[in-house]
């Protein structure tokens, strides 16, 4: 991809078009990390780095595709 190509695709109009469009998406999903958050924090649950490294894997992941 050529820097030209770059500057265009991260332009305010663009990356504003795709939050209006992803919304929800973006919403849902933060959403569910808020609501696992708590579960972990009230149930005084601790996560093994290494879950958490495959989960955040996942997670980016799964982000990448909604591009």
């Amino acid at each position: 991809m050529t820097q030209e190509q770059l500057v265009n695709l991260s332009s305010e109009e663009m990356v504003n078009n795709f939050l209006i469009a992803k919304k929800d998406e973006i919403v849902n999903s933060v959403k569910q990390v808020l609501a696992v958050a708590e579960i972990f924090k009230r149930e005084n649950l601790e996560v093994p780095s290494h879950s958490l490294s495959v989960f955040l894997l996942f997670f980016e992941r799964k982000n990448v595709a909604m591009y």
